[in-house]
C-alpha cells in the first residue's frame, strides 16, 4: 500500500512538471552554459575548446532552420569554487 502511494506521488509532480514544461515549449529559444576554465591551469583540458565544440553541435543540430534560437553563453570559473557558484 505504501509503494503504490509513494509510486502515485511520484507520477503526480512529474505529470505537473511536465505540464509546466509544455506550456513554455511554444518559445522555441535554448541558453546552453558552457562553464569551465578559460585561462587557467586546466584550460587545455575543457577551456575555449570546450565552448567551441559546444557551438559546433548547436550548428550540427540543425535545429537552427527549424526554428529554434540556442545561444551558448560561456563562463571562466578560473578554477576557484567560489567564482563559479556566483
Amino acid at each position: 500500500m505504501k509503494n503504490r502511494f509513494i509510486a502515485s506521488l511520484l507520477l503526480g509532480t512529474a505529470l505537473s512538471f511536465a505540464a509546466g514544461s509544455i506550456a513554455s515549449a511554444g518559445d522555441k529559444t535554448v541558453k546552453i552554459g558552457a562553464l569551465s576554465d578559460q585561462s587557467g591551469l586546466y584550460s587545455d583540458l575543457g577551456g575555449p575548446g570546450s565552448t567551441l565544440a559546444t557551438q559546433m553541435a548547436v550548428e550540427d543540430s540543425g535545429l537552427a532552420g527549424k526554428g529554434w534560437k540556442i545561444d551558448v553563453i560561456s563562463g571562466d570559473h578560473q578554477n576557484k569554487p567560489d567564482i563559479g557558484t556566483s
